[in-house]
């Protein structure tokens, strides 16, 4: 996994700053603004796997196509989330109220210490795990445009059976550098945050390119992109094409 690459990716553009303070300012946008943002580096993401330099120049004359294009792999996360974070805080619940209430009896903090301890390191570890179960849901309802693509049990196997591990890798720096990425908007007057949101967008897309690069790499069966994200079809056609002279 090239690291490096994901991490200056946003800025590999000649209006590379123009870009990221528009998407700065949609990161501000509740809701429509992540939508909105996904389905730029969606479209992005398509141009890098063309290998298209450089990626296309964000354009607020494309608002709806955006918002279309990140609208798939948002409603799958979603509905993702409704049906597995409850899960999640059921285990949550059974890790730590035995440890609660058996400290409360015993009095000892030792106990109630070492469990929450533990508590947070297997609730980390599940986190993880949703991450990576989530990722190639997202890679093929976004470049499918489709939301049951999100639900492709086959695919999703397919693609943990063969990256899975770097699936996981990748999910651990996304988890430590969207940290990062945060304290470090804080530290910039607040007003940072959104910049760094717009870097993380593009940072974890980026990577998730090169995941499903390797998972093709690797034998894995290519996902119908859909036509929606070629940046060609966004481009204004001209209504009035040059007339050729009879006889030329």
């Amino acid at each position: 996994m090239d690291f490096g690459a994901a991490i200056t990716c946003l800025f590999r553009h000649p209006k590379w700053g123009q870009n990221w303070l528009f998407i700065a300012i949609c990161m501000i946008i509740p809701i429509v603004g992540p939508i909105l943002v996904m389905g730029y580096a969606l479209i992005c993401f398509q141009s890098w796997r063309e290998q298209r330099e450089p990626y296309p120049e964000f354009d607020f004359t494309y608002f709806g196509d955006y918002l279309r294009a990140g609208a798939w792999p948002f409603l799958v996360t979603f509905v993702w989330g409704l049906i597995l974070v409850p899960i999640i805080w059921l285990l949550i619940a059974i890790i730590f109220v035995p440890v609660v209430a058996i400290s409360g009896e015993t009095g000892e903090k030792g106990i109630l210490i070492i469990g929450v301890g533990v508590g947070i390191a297997v609730v980390s570890v599940i986190q993880l795990l949703f991450m990576a179960f989530l990722t190639p849901a997202i890679i093929k309802s976004g470049l499918e445009q489709n939301f049951s693509s999100g639900f492709h049990f086959e695919f999703i196997k397919d693609f943990l059976k063969r990256v899975g591990w770097e699936t996981l890798a990748t999910g651990i720096v996304l988890f430590f550098s969207s940290l990062i990425a945060a304290v470090l908007g804080w530290v910039a007057l607040c007003l940072g945050i959104f910049f760094a949101m717009a870097w993380q967008a593009f940072f974890t897309w980026h990577m998730h390119f090169q995941l499903y690069e390797k998972y093709l790499e690797r034998g894995g069966r290519p996902v119908h992109v859909s036509p929606d994200l070629s940046f060609g079809h966004l481009q204004p056609q001209d209504s009035n094409p040059p007339q050729i002279p009879p006889g030329a």
